[in-house]
């Protein structure tokens, strides 16, 4: 049977990795599956980024800094 994983290797310094180590049995979970929680949480975090940026621009571009300015906007178009 195929395997559905790809195995990588990564370098930690070694504190990190004490620290995987005591969280994953603290939580008695592999290695593995917290550090694939953990990229799974950043992709997460950075995809929440883009989209706060990409907000944060157009607010700036459509001068809006509140929610009464995001109905007076929606309203002009109708």
């Amino acid at each position: 049977m195929a395997r559905n994983t790809k195995i990588i290797t990564v370098s930690l310094p070694p504190e990190v990795a004490a620290q995987i180590d005591k969280l994953a049995a603290e939580e008695n979970r592999t290695r593995s599956a917290l550090v694939r929680e953990a990229f799974r949480e950043y992709v997460a975090y950075s995809r929440w980024r883009r989209l706060r940026k990409i907000g944060d621009q157009t607010a700036r571009e459509f001068n809006i800094r509140s929610e009464a300015d995001v109905d007076r906007i929606l309203h002009e178009g109708k």
